[in-house]
C-alpha cells in the first residue's frame, strides 16, 4: 500500500505516528543519557568516595582512641577503657564497610589489615587495663596499696624496735619512688640491696625473734608486691610497644586508602565526564536527526495532503469567476483551504446565476417555439418575422456569452 492509496485521515495518522516515533525516541534517548550519568554517580558514591571516607573515618575514631589510651595511661581513671571500647567498636564497623567495598570492587585487602591490627591494639590495651588494675589505679589500690601498707607497718614497727633502720627504710621508700617515678630497672636493683641490707641489720638487732620475725615478713611482703609490680609493668611496657606498633601499621595503610581511593575517584570521575560526553553528543545527534526527520515527514505528508488541495483550487479558480462578493472563507485566512473555498463559492454562484438564467431563456425559447407553432399555416408579416428573428439572435448570443464565462 502507498501513500496515494490512504485517505487523507490515514496519512495525517502515520505522519503523526511517526513524528511521535521520533519524539519518543528522542525523549527514550535523554533518558538513556540521564540514568547512565545517575548510575555512574551512584557508583562513584557508593564505592570510591564511601572508601575514601571509611578511611578517613578510621584515621579519625584512631585519633580518638589513641587520646582515650592515653588519658588512661596518664590518669588511671576508668571512663578512658570506655571510650577506647566505643571508638574500637566504630572503627570495627568502618572497616567492615570497607572489607564489603573491596570484595564488591576487588581492590587491596587493606581493610583486613586493618581490621586484624585493631583487634591486636584492642587486646593489648585491655590487657594494659588489665595489669593496671593489679598494680594499683592509685597509690591506695592493688599492688601499690598493699607494699604500700605493708611498709607502714614495718615502719612503725622499726620506729618502736629498731630506730636506727628509719634512715635505710627511707632510703628504700626512696628507690620505690624512683621506680614508680621513673620505670628504671636500676631502681629495681637498689631496692631489692636496700631490702637485703635492711634484713641483714634486722637478723643482728638486739630485739626478741617474735619481733624479728613479724619485721622481716614484712619486709618479704613488700619486697614480692614490689617485685610483682615491678614484673607487670615490664609486661605493660611490652604490651604499650606491641599496641603502639600496631597503631603505627595502621596509618600508613589508612594513608594508602585515602590516596588509592582518590586516585579511583578522580579516574571514575574522568570516565564518567567521557561517557556523558560522549553520550550526551549522541543525544544531540539522535536530536538533530530526529527535528530533520520530523521536518522531512511533515513536509512529505503535508505536500501529499496539499498537492491535490493546490490542484483542485487550481481547476475550481480556472472555473470560478474574478471575485463577486461570493467568498464564504475569512479573509484573514490566507492558505489553500481558504482560496479553495472562496473558489467553490463564486463557482457556485456563478453557477447559480447561468442556470437561473438559462431556466429563464428556456422558458422564452419555449413561448417563442409555441408562438411560431400556431403561426405556420398563417401568413406572418415580414415585421413580426424580424422581430421573432431578432429574440432568437439575442437569446443565443446571450446563452453564448454565459457559456464564454465559463472557460470550457
Amino acid at each position: 500500500m502507498t501513500m496515494k492509496n490512504l485517505s487523507v485521515g490515514e496519512r495525517l495518522g502515520v505522519g503523526f505516528g511517526l513524528i511521535g516515533l521520533l519524539f519518543a525516541l528522542v525523549v527514550w534517548q535523554y533518558h538513556y543519557t540521564l540514568f547512565g550519568v545517575i548510575k555512574q554517580f551512584d557508583t562513584l558514591q557508593a564505592n570510591q568516595a564511601a572508601q575514601k571516607t571509611h578511611f578517613l573515618n578510621v584515621h579519625r575514631y584512631m585519633l580518638e582512641a589513641r587520646r582515650s589510651e592515653k588519658d588512661f595511661l596518664s590518669r588511671k581513671k576508668l571512663l578512658y577503657p570506655d571510650r577506647v571500647e566505643k571508638y574500637v567498636k566504630l572503627l570495627d564497623a568502618e572497616t567492615k564497610k570497607i572489607q564489603a567495598i573491596e570484595k564488591r570492587t576487588g581492590g587491596r585487602p587493606l581493610g583486613d589489615q586493618i581490621h586484624k591490627l585493631i583487634q591486636i591494639y584492642h587486646s593489648d590495651f585491655k590487657k594494659i587495663v588489665a595489669a593496671w588494675k593489679i598494680n594499683g589505679l592509685d597509690h591506695n589500690s592493688g599492688l601499690q596499696g598493699r607494699f604500700r601498707t605493708t611498709i607502714h607497718t614495718i615502719e612503725a614497727q622499726v620506729k618502736m624496735y629498731i630506730p636506727e633502720l628509719e634512715e635505710e627504710i627511707l632510703t628504700l621508700r626512696r628507690r620505690e619512688k624512683d621506680y614508680l617515678l621513673r620505670g628504671s630497672s636500676i631502681y629495681v636493683t637498689t631496692v631489692r640491696q636496700t631490702a637485703a641490707k635492711i634484713i641483714e641489720q634486722i637478723n643482728g638487732a638486739g630485739i626478741s625473734d617474735e619481733n624479728k620475725k613479724t619485721i622481716l615478713a614484712g619486709i618479704k611482703r613488700y619486697e614480692d608486691d614490689f617485685l610483682a609490680l615491678v614484673e607487670h609493668n615490664n609486661e605493660i611496657l611490652k604490651l604499650t610497644a606491641n599496641m603502639r606498633m600496631a597503631v603505627h601499621k595502621i596509618e600508613p595503610l589508612v594513608a594508602i586508602g585515602v590516596d588509592e581511593a582518590t586516585a579511583q575517584m578522580n579516574s571514575a570521575t574522568d570516565r564518567t565526564r567521557i561517557q556523558t560526553k560522549e553520550r550526551t553528543t549522541a543525544a544531540m545527534v539522535v536530536a538533530i536527526i530526529a527535528i530533520i526527520l520530523g521536518f522531512g515527514f511533515a513536509y512529505y505528508f503535508s505536500r501529499s495532503i496539499t498537492r491535490p488541495v493546490k490542484t483542485i483550487t487550481r481547476l475550481a479558480e480556472l472555473f470560478a469567476p474574478p471575485k463577486s462578493g461570493q467568498e464564504t472563507a475569512s479573509p484573514d485566512q490566507k492558505d489553500e483551504i481558504m482560496v479553495l473555498t472562496n473558489a467553490m463559492g463564486r463557482m457556485t454562484g456563478h453557477l447559480r446565476d447561468i442556470i437561473y438564467y438559462i431556466i429563464d431563456h428556456v422558458a422564452e425559447l419555449k413561448k417563442l417555439s409555441e408562438t411560431l407553432t400556431n403561426n405556420t399555416n398563417k401568413t406572418i408579416s415580414p415585421q413580426d418575422k424580424k422581430m421573432m428573428i431578432g429574440s432568437l439572435n439575442q437569446m443565443s448570443e446571450s446563452l453564448e456569452k454565459k457559456m464564454s464565462q465559463l472557460d470550457i
